[in-house]
């Protein structure tokens, strides 16, 4: 399977305190893969660096066989393939529609291609009759989805998702994962997804990632999921511990 991302001895820390300390890391290309772990895992941070928006303090990330240039414009052109989708949205303080365009008309894209693109997507997403709003006008379950759609518009190489869901009713969640799913089959996206249910790792991921204390725990396909090592904290935190009696 060809990797996309694929990184070596990357470490991280703040104030002292090691929150990433991973020797090797693979990530297929064109599928989901999905990152656990419990709280403090190091998740988020991983998610941050490989998307290029923190630096690790050691280590070095490979992006399609190639490392990742330390001369930040051609960093920017690397990022500009990339999409984030935080757990907590903002939009920027004009329209919906000019949220959603907006990565576009940064990639030089016409007006008429923008608007096409942008009603487009609000259908994709049920974003029709919002367009004209501004984001203080929005639910927190609306917000999310104009910032999910605002990422996938412009159909970056890879999509970086860090739980996503936290704002969105069940009937909008499903939305949202059929649209990254979408994206995955239809052009080949990569998508690493930061999640907490075993649900949604269960629907959606092709590969799993399970991070504890910061370091990689388990990484493989979903199918040839292998448990017998993990302890006590990590088997309870995915559902697969014995009962007590």
């Amino acid at each position: 399977m060809e990797k996309v991302l694929q990184v070596e001895n990357l470490r991280k820390s703040y104030n002292g305190l090691t929150v990433l300390d991973l020797d090797s890391l693979s990530i297929p290309k064109g599928q989901i893969t999905v990152i656990m772990g419990p709280n403090g895992a190091g998740k988020t941070t991983l998610i941050r660096i490989l998307a290029l928006l923190e630096e690790p303090d050691h280590g070095t990330i490979w992006l399609n066989g190639q490392p990742i240039p330390e001369d930040e414009n051609h960093r920017l052109v690397l990022r500009r393939q990339m999409g984030v989708i935080w757990q907590r949205p903002a939009l920027f303080a004009m329209s919906v529609a000019d949220n959603l365009g907006l990565a576009l008309r940064l990639r030089g894209w016409g007006r008429k291609k923008v608007r096409t693109k942008v009603e487009e997507y609000a259908d994709m997403f049920d974003l029709g009759d919002l367009l004209r709003k501004w984001p203080n006008e929005l639910s927190g379950g609306e917000t999310q989805k104009v910032s999910v759609a605002r990422s996938l518009i412009y159909e970056p190489d890879i999509m970086f998702i860090d739980e996503p869901d936290t704002y969105l009713d069940l009937s909008n969640r499903h939305l949202v994962e059929e649209m990254v799913a979408s994206q995955v089959e239809r052009r080949g996206m990569t998508a690493l997804m930061v999640t907490h249910s075993r649900h949604q790792m269960s629907r959606l991921a092709a590969n799993l990632v399970i991070l504890q204390r910061g370091r990689l725990r388990w990484s493989g396909r979903v199918d040839n999921l292998e448990t017998k090592d993990w302890d006590e904290e990590l088997r309870t935190f995915l559902g697969l511990a014995e009962p007590s009696a």
